[in-house]
């Protein structure tokens, strides 16, 4: 009998969930193959085999991670990627040498965004945006443009309810000044701390999305992860 986590038990509820977070904390430093072959005889029910994906697909290091290591197939739904709430995401770090920490290379897109809904919704916590926000889980890689070798930092179960009443309050003065620019058609990356409005898409599309600042990104992966620190405003790993 086997004591292994099972992949279904794991997308259904938090507790397996967290299970296989800590799991997966145990190879920082591994490469996204050496973590493969380190996760696979662990958890019962994975695929045994890769996803192909084209070079120009900027969501394919998400895509292979969801089929690889959840078992989910490539899908456009709107739901939360695992049934017990969370988001799959992946972002890429850099490493500052001066200080001495790992800090998020890019923002992070949480999702396109409709004009004339954003403009009438009510509040960021009752808009259907924010499943999209407040349940996070945030793979975090070294910079490699060679996805398979790219170094694993770690992976955090980013909770929206977890955070500071002070960090609450920035997201959801930033949601309002977003709605308040995207209404008066003065769009602008300027004035928002954490979350932001941004293209999103081909060089010339007009699709808008909101997304977490990067360094809101980095703060949250150094506090929420316990092999980090978050100080001056890099992740330093312990």
């Amino acid at each position: 009998m086997t004591n292994n986590l099972d992949i279904n038990n794991i997308k259904q509820n938090t507790k397996d969930l967290t299970k296989f977070v800590i799991l997966l904390n145990t190879c920082i430093g591994k490469t996204y193959l050496e973590l493969k072959e380190f996760i696979f005889p662990k958890i019962n029910g994975l695929y045994r085999d890769n996803l192909s994906v084209t070079e120009n697909d900027k969501g394919c290091d998400g895509k292979k991670i969801e089929y690889e290591l959840f078992k989910n197939n490539p899908n456009c739904c709107s739901n939360p990627d695992l049934l017990c709430g969370y988001d799959i995401k992946v972002t890429k770090f850099k490493y500052n040498n001066k200080k001495n920490g790992y800090f998020a290379k890019e923002r992070l897109t949480i999702t396109n965004i409709n004009r004339d809904y954003i403009v009438k919704c009510d509040s960021l916590e009752s808009s259907k945006y924010f499943h999209k926000l407040s349940k996070i889980l945030l793979f975090v890689f070294e910079f490699n443009t060679d996805f398979e070798n790219a170094i694993f930092l770690g992976v955090i179960m980013f909770n929206y309810v977890n955070l500071s009443n002070s960090d609450k309050k920035i997201i959801i003065d930033d949601f309002e000044y977003i709605q308040n620019i995207v209404k008066n058609d003065c769009i602008t990356q300027k004035g928002q701390q954490y979350l932001h409005i941004h293209s999103h898409g081909s060089k010339n599309s007009t699709t808008k999305a909101i997304g977490f600042k990067n360094n809101f990104v980095t703060q949250i992966f150094g506090q929420f992860n316990t092999k980090y620190i978050y100080n001056n405003n890099v992740a330093t790993l312990i």
